[in-house]
């Protein structure tokens, strides 16, 4: 939208200033994740890593609803273990995590069985 000169000056000028602003939210967001997480207890760290991978996971497999392999005829159970099975699928999926699983791993948020559940996942390659 920003770069589309088709749109409105005004509108791409207002974007424009979304998407910095938002850049520097995350960078606070991050730095702030980093700064903080070592002063959390033990007992706090390994139960939020667990959360966190936990969350992750669900949404990563909410990605795509089964309803919309229905509506184009497909059984929708079958579709989805092919999708799970797609090496283009995974790499997608690890794609859009990266910037998290950085941050996360950065932080020291994606150790023991945490990285296993992203790893099933599909949000972190194997070798990760």
């Amino acid at each position: 939208m920003i770069a589309d000169d088709q749109i409105e000056p005004l509108t791409r000028a207002v974007a424009r200033l979304h998407v910095t602003e938002e850049a520097r939210h995350m960078r606070y967001a991050r730095e702030e994740l980093i700064r903080d997480w070592p002063r959390r207890g033990a007992l706090t760290r390994a139960y939020s890593r667990i959360s966190l991978a936990l969350v992750a996971a669900r949404a990563a497999g909410r990605l795509v609803s089964p309803e919309c392999y229905a509506r184009v005829g497909l059984d929708p159970e079958q579709a989805r273990r092919a999708a799970r099975r797609n090496p283009h699928w995974r790499a997608t999926k690890t794609w859009f995590a990266r910037q998290a699983v950085e941050t996360f791993t950065a932080a020291g948020m994606m150790s023991g069985p945490s990285r296993c559940i992203w790893r099933a996942a599909g949000l972190i390659g194997p070798r990760a």
